[in-house]
């Protein structure tokens, strides 16, 4: 039977290279897919052309142009699934419009940077917690990014290193969720090409997860965002020594907090990794800044931040790294007003 017959439709909110990646993959896999964008058509339910070149593979590899749905304002109707796929300031505000179509029987599923988002969006829900829906966390290592294509080209995704993809429980009453299990083993039949693992990771691992990609994002999207460089700039001086000074910061809160091995050497090590794998790669915070877009500084430096402050840790290079990024973010409104 084919997985179309079988899947339910799957909301991706968000057009940016990761909701894009997921909505291409979900599209090739031939399962019902509605994307869901900042500015949507008022028109019923669009096709737009999606560009999809799975660079991965190799030099040349051919792209593919498909065709996808995107949902139109005001639509109506219950969600069975949604993921969420925004940058992490925009998820709570995103959500909004979408809130009367989840329910119970709704699973949303978290892609973003950072920590805080989950809780921002189950806040929705704070008064009409017997309606809210089933939540899961969700982590990727694949390298996505989206290129400025010219023409009639509407949207465009590279998904240009092949990772892996996990979800998990948000919250440890739902470990082992009968439910929650079943869509994530669905999903990663179905959709084969994200390399997601069909296991549902327990609250606990999932959170571990999301810790380790914080320790590395803290220091990589803040150093090159505000120096202007690639990630490979990390690999050297000055930058390199910047990265280090920031790894015994971050290392010092997470170890105090409750994850061991997170020493020096691990964040120093996985942050070396990162920068060589990724050596030619734009990050997310670089770009949003140069464009004069909110970063996701905010729940990334400000989470390890606040667990620092809580754990009574001093942290003036992150703090100060964290307050530049946002100098820039005030000035760029200064200017436009």
């Amino acid at each position: 039977m084919p997985p179309h017959v079988l899947a339910p439709t799957i909301h991706v909110l968000g057009g940016g290279a990761i909701g894009l990646l997921v909505t291409g993959h979900l599209l090739k896999g031939q399962v019902p897919v509605r994307l869901h964008l900042r500015q949507m058509p008022s028109v019923p339910t669009c096709l737009i052309p999606l560009s999809f070149i799975e660079a991965w593979r190799g030099p040349g590899t051919p792209g593919q142009v498909l065709q996808c749905p995107v949902e139109e304002a005001g639509a109506d109707g219950p969600i069975e699934c949604l993921v969420i796929a925004t940058k992490a300031q925009q998820a709570r505000e995103a959500v909004g419009p979408l809130y009367s179509r989840l329910t119970r029987n709704s699973s949303v599923l978290f892609l973003q940077n950072g920590l805080g988002v989950f809780e921002e969006v189950a806040n929705l829900w704070k008064e009409e917690r017997d309606r809210q829906p089933f939540f899961l966390l969700g982590s990727t290592t694949h390298g996505a990014y989206r290129p400025a294509v010219p023409g009639e080209i509407e949207r465009s995704v590279v998904h240009a290193g092949m990772g892996k993809m996990w979800f998990g429980a948000a919250s440890a009453h739902e470990n082992g969720s009968p439910r929650l299990q079943n869509l994530v083993r669905n999903l990663s039949s179905w959709v084969p090409g994200l390399a997601l693992d069909p296991r549902l990771l327990d609250a606990k691992e999932i959170r571990d997860r999301l810790v380790e990609k914080l320790a590395v994002a803290s220091i990589i999207l803040p150093l090159t965002a505000l120096s202007g460089q690639k990630n490979g700039a990390l690999l050297s001086p000055p930058l390199e020594t910047l990265a280090t000074d920031l790894a015994e910061e971050v290392s010092s809160v997470l170890v105090r907090t409750g994850h061991s091995r997170m020493t020096p050497s691990w964040v120093k090590g996985r942050v070396r990794e990162v920068a060589e794998g990724t050596r030619e790669n734009v990050s997310s915070m670089k770009a949003d800044v140069e464009m004069g877009r909110r970063t996701e500084v905010e729940y990334i430096c400000g989470a390890l931040n606040r667990m620092a402050r809580d754990a009574g840790i001093h942290t003036p290079l992150l703090r100060m790294v964290q307050g530049l990024i946002e100098a820039r973010q005030i000035r760029k409104v200064d200017n436009e007003t």
